[in-house]
């Protein structure tokens, strides 16, 4: 898969060239931070150009919609699939992404979610964590087993 050029903004919304690389999108910015700036920034970018976004930026967006917003998964998911939605905004993988919002929608956490995602078919996923081995096959997630210690 050949990718667009596009371009990083840092911390501060400045644009930092590197290509192929993900779109961080400041609105999503934690409240009180200063996101009106960032997110006339953003908008210009992604109305000017192709932009690519990483699954790592959609972990963090995740988890500032949900820590600092207080929405649940399927507001989430659905604020995410819009996003991507958008004429200039493309996910890395987008199949991986729409496996990653399913299982998230259905009951992983989303960083679990996209790790159990991103695993070659067939191939097992061990974790430490016990409520993951549980939620893992509601969610549609098998082959999901826990280490022992």
């Amino acid at each position: 898969m050949k990718l667009a050029p596009s371009r990083v903004l840092a911390q501060d919304g400045a644009p930092v060239n590197q290509t192929p690389a993900p779109l961080i999108y400041p609105s999503l910015a934690a409240p009180g931070e200063r996101s009106s700036r960032r997110q006339n920034i953003a908008e210009k970018l992604v109305v000017s150009e192709p932009c690519t976004v990483a699954p790592s930026v959609l972990v963090e967006c995740e988890w500032v919609l949900r820590a600092s917003y207080g929405l649940d998964a399927p507001r989430i998911a659905a604020s995410l699939r819009d996003f991507l939605a958008l004429e200039h905004i493309d996910a890395l993988d987008p199949v991986l992404t729409q496996q990653a919002l399913q299982a998230y929608v259905a009951g992983l956490d989303f960083a679990d979610a996209l790790h159990a995602a991103q695993r070659q078919d067939g191939a097992r996923f061990v974790t430490f964590d016990r409520q993951l081995v549980r939620r893992a096959p509601r969610a549609g997630v098998l082959g999901v087993s826990l280490l022992k210690a």
